[in-house]
């Protein structure tokens, strides 16, 4: 934080951060307080939530108090509670545009913060070029990620997700909610589990991993069943055998095979359709290198059916659905600021 920047040695202490204005916020984050004295239009003009909450046709509690208050005797206070008070002072020097007190860089820890202060007050607009210069310096962090790995953002970085949905970076939340969706798993409670207690997933983003995750486990799930009833049954033309054998018996006889070595390395797995719930609490990168591994050990009768191992037409099929996975829109999840 920047050195300009007031930082009250005690607890509790008054910053005014705006010297004429109307109001306190009265901010607590755990057993830690402080006061900043601030100008109720300036926030209202910033955050359609604090309109609500006090503007002048505001129909809150807050609103009414504030407008009976009197400035000449006593103060407006409004107690809030955050998280980070180092934080929401320095969101609220650039509201009031004390820009001597505001840094050209902040820590990746803090800009997470800004982004979840944004979003639960609205400020995403207000703090739209701050925050850019801000992401600029933390966005070599999910280059990797952009160029195709499976991991979210390199360590400690994983709250980029939100970072991206509150600031409207449509392409990196795309492919960070992707990897999301690859990954995510149904923990002991039933619950989406991505595997980091610390990672901040907005409700909305929540849903629409669940949803997407389900379609493509409906998918996967299908073509397993369609091509285990392929080899019972053989398809509306004959034998699947891919071999150019004459004789129609020793087709029917490699479709026989393939179908119980099918099933065999399918129970194995714990992917055959009786087993598809227990299939669905795994992520689907792990249902990929399943099929990635199953298929490894060849699978036919002689060389000439080695086109015809069920296994690998089943990987490749399962590789191509997986491989062609893509990542929510912010579109259709938009924070309020990510239209910017």
């Amino acid at each position: 934080m920047s050195q300009d920047q007031p930082k009250p040695e005690a607890s509790g202490e008054l910053v005014s951060v705006f010297e004429d204005g109307d109001m306190i916020l009265d901010a607590s984050a755990g057993y830690h307080s402080r006061r900043f004295r601030v100008s109720s239009h300036v926030l209202c003009a910033a955050s359609s939530v604090f309109r609500a909450m006090f503007g002048p046709n505001g129909k809150f509690r807050e609103s009414r108090e504030l407008r009976t208050a009197d400035p000449s005797t006593e103060l407006y206070v409004l107690s809030i509670e955050e998280d980070d008070l180092e934080v929401l002072q320095l969101i609220l020097m650039i509201l009031h545009h004390k820009n001597s007190g505001v840094p050209m860089e902040i820590d990746f820890e803090e800009l997470v913060q800004v982004a979840v202060l944004s979003d639960k007050y609205d400020l995403a607009v207000a703090l739209r070029f701050t925050a850019s210069a801000w992401r600029g310096r933390w966005r070599c962090k999910v280059n990797r990620t952009m160029s195709g790995s499976d991991s979210l953002a390199d360590p400690g970085f994983e709250n980029w997700l939100l970072v991206s949905w509150v600031f409207g970076e449509a392409e990196i939340f795309k492919r960070l909610s992707e990897i999301l969706v690859r990954a995510a798993i149904i923990n002991e409670y039933d619950m989406l589990d991505f595997g980091d207690d610390d990672l901040i997933v907005p409700d909305s983003v929540w849903c629409g991993v669940a949803t997407k995750r389900d379609a493509i486990f409906d998918s996967i799930f299908e073509i397993c069943k369609k091509r285990l009833e392929e080899l019972e049954v053989g398809s509306e033309m004959g034998p699947l055998c891919l071999s150019y054998h004459p004789s129609r018996d020793l087709r029917e006889m490699c479709d026989a095979f393939q179908l119980t070595l099918l099933k065999r390395r399918l129970s194995k797995a714990g992917l055959l359709p009786e087993d598809f719930g227990r299939a669905r609490l795994m992520s689907i990168n792990y249902l990929r290198d399943t099929f990635i591994s199953m298929a490894n050990q060849d699978g036919f009768l002689d060389s000439a059916h080695a086109d015809c191992d069920a296994s690998k037409i089943l990987r490749d099929e399962v590789l191509n659905l997986v491989n062609g996975i893509q990542g929510l829109e912010l579109l259709d999840f938009p924070s309020r600021g990510a239209s910017l």
